[in-house]
């Protein structure tokens, strides 16, 4: 992702070595601007709930249909360009961000 500046990382429910949870946890320690969205199928709502819990930003639904696809993953882009703006504004009003929460200078 640092090589790549990527805004969204697009997961499977469930993958071969971890699971959306594993890379949610991963984009939230390491690439906190970062949006997620899972792709899955009916069989998965089960566990939706807590996705977008936990910081899942959107679904992408199987089959697949493009420009609804599309249209989300421009969504999520522009989520993280946002908060890369905030970013930046909390930088220079004196605060500043961890952990997704905002600090202020004491």
């Amino acid at each position: 992702m640092m090589a790549t500046g990527a805004t969204v990382l697009l997961s499977e429910m469930a993958l071969v070595d971890c699971s959306w949870r594993s890379a949610l946890d991963m984009i939230g320690m390491y690439h906190p601007l970062v949006s997620m969205l899972v792709m899955a199928d009916p069989a998965d709502q089960p566990f939706l709930e807590e996705a977008l819990k936990l910081g899942v930003c959107g679904v992408v639904w199987k089959p697949i249909q493009f420009d609804a696809a599309t249209k989300l993953i421009r969504t999520a882009h522009e989520a993280c360009e946002e908060r890369h703006l905030l970013r930046q504004e909390f930088q220079r009003s004196g605060s500043f961000c961890l952990d997704r929460h905002t600090v202020r200078d004491q």
